[in-house]
């Protein structure tokens, strides 16, 4: 069996989700020591595919780590809001909240766009309240 270092393991991995192996190398990156997210992270911020942003996403989501709140916080000002949504609201810490709250500064071209946005974020909001309640 291969030994892989960390930025291989990732590569390598990516490599299958993109053109391979998908269910595979989903598991295989979920299950791996969560110091990858920081590798997935740049992956991310270098990608340009829009499809392929959203499943790097849904793996560094997986981890549910404390410290990517302020990169999931940031995808509510770009075209992945709702999966920034979604952790934030999985979060419902006071950092989640209030990056959700900042939220509501986000401005949009387009009325419906905006009304479509808020409606989502207020819905997240109060998800994320009761959560910090227990």
């Amino acid at each position: 069996m291969k030994t892989y270092s960390l930025p291989q393991f990732v590569q390598h991995y990516l490599a299958e989700l993109r053109h391979g192996n998908r269910d595979n190398a989903f598991h295989s990156l979920i299950e791996a020591d969560p110091a990858i997210a920081s590798l997935l992270i740049a992956e991310f911020q270098r990608e340009p595919e829009v499809a392929f942003r959203d499943q790097l996403l849904r793996v560094i989501a997986e981890f549910r780590l404390p410290d990517t709140i302020p990169f999931f916080a940031d995808r509510l000002f770009d075209a992945h809001w709702k999966a920034g949504l979604d952790f934030l609201v999985a979060q419902a810490s006071p950092e989640a909240l209030n990056a959700l709250e900042r939220a509501r500064t986000r401005r949009f071209d387009s009325q419906r766009e905006a009304e479509e946005f808020r409606v989502w974020l207020e819905e997240g909001i109060t998800q994320a309240h009761p959560a910090q309640r227990t």
